[in-house]
């Protein structure tokens, strides 16, 4: 979630400085006017400044609450427009009043100050340009605000990308796992020579995929396909140990097997249905996968119909892979993803994801010179 401003004490203390420039171009106005007297000259540029800088806490605390972004709504601008003049009307009859009641404290008749003509046409400049000079000042900060967060949090998906990747090869090659595959590989080598070749070859792939350092973007992002294909081998492997007791749904669009996603997101969960709903009874159950893009995210599913367990369980688990994805998807996404877990008894585990679809740059050249190809050839 991005951070607005917040209201600290070096706030105010930079608020207070930041007038300081207006503060020396009223008292040079003032000076060029004709007035020479220190005083009057001090009374006036405070009684402009500060109410200026009065005024102006409200347009912070408008622009901290109306954040600034890429995908503004069609009313930012127009909203801003009537609040400048708001806020250059208000300013120009603050100053009345303290005119009106600076006159009556000298003469004892209250009688209301307005500025006219070309005086007030500029007062209402003046106020329009302080109040864009302010909202420019806040969305700036918010921008350079939002571009650290970015910062840390690329560097803290850096740490938890490292920490998965460790995770999720302890998970595949703790000896629990290498026991059983080498056990079923030296069964198959006696009876079944050609299976056996086809087992190590899935195993070298999931170990290449778990050692590759470098992924799409420079995010440790990876197209669906890729994953899923490391979940293939996962699951040809299991397979191999569970036979019939593991079946296996997919319903994958084809349009969604280009987009992005952080590695190792699909196969631990993959990992928990078999390791908590399917081996643990000696049942058969069905494992289904899920992929589509709707409305500019990527949904997944994943789930079983093995033994399941309660929520609470689920939610108060101390373990790596579904916090870790949580996580990461977190870290990676911010409130733009969405990761829920629901589980009961005997009903099986299901898992919804939903982040922003996202392209490769390979794919989105692609992309762009199949269009240029298609307009060429039209």
């Amino acid at each position: 979630m991005e951070k607005g401003i917040q209201f600290t004490k070096r706030f105010w203390l930079n608020y207070c400085l930041a007038w300081i420039p207006l503060v020396v171009i009223y008292a040079v106005v003032f000076f060029v006017q004709g007035y020479r007297d220190v005083a009057i000259i001090a009374e006036n540029v405070a009684r402009n400044v500060t109410s200026v800088a009065i005024l102006g806490i409200p347009v912070v605390w408008l622009c901290n609450r109306l954040r600034w972004s890429i995908n503004k709504h069609i009313w930012f601008f127009p909203l801003h427009l009537v609040s400048a003049l708001i806020f250059s009307f208000g300013w120009s009859y603050f100053l009345f009043t303290l005119f009106t009641i600076d006159n009556y404290l000298e003469t004892g008749i209250w009688e209301f100050s307005a500025f006219t003509g070309n005086a007030l046409q500029w007062q209402v400049f003046t106020g329009v340009l302080v109040y864009t000079i302010i909202a420019s000042v806040v969305y700036i900060l918010q921008i350079m605000e939002n571009l650290r967060e970015e910062e840390r949090r690329a560097a803290r998906a850096e740490t938890l990308y490292a920490q998965n990747s460790l995770a999720v090869l302890q998970a595949q090659l703790n000896p629990h796992f290498l026991f059983n595959t080498l056990h079923t590989l030296m069964a198959l080598v006696r009876y079944d020579p050609k299976k056996a070749e086809n087992a190590i070859e899935k195993l070298s792939e999931m170990l290449r995929y778990s050692l590759k350092d470098k992924r799409d973007s420079g995010n440790h992002l990876v197209r669906l396909e890729d994953e899923l294909n490391f979940v293939e081998n996962y699951l040809g492997l299991e397979k191999l140990r569970l036979g019939e007791r593991l079946m296996v749904e997919k319903h994958i669009e084809s349009d969604s097997l280009d987009c992005l996603l952080p590695a190792f997101t699909v196969q631990p969960l993959i990992e928990n249905s078999i390791k908590h709903g399917i081996a643990p009874k000696s049942i058969s159950a069905t494992i289904s996968i899920s992929a589509k893009k709707e409305n500019g995210k990527l949904k997944l599913e994943i789930g079983d119909n093995g033994i399941g367990s309660e929520n609470g369980k689920v939610e108060d688990s101390d373990g790596l892979g579904i916090n870790l994805i949580r996580e990461q998807l977190q870290i990676q996404y911010g409130e733009k993803s969405v990761f829920e877990v629901q589980t009961n008894l005997d009903k099986g585990f299901k898992t919804h994801i939903e982040i922003p679809v996202q392209y490769s740059e390979k794919h989105l050249k692609e992309k762009d010179l199949e269009v240029e190809y298609s307009h060429a050839n039209s």
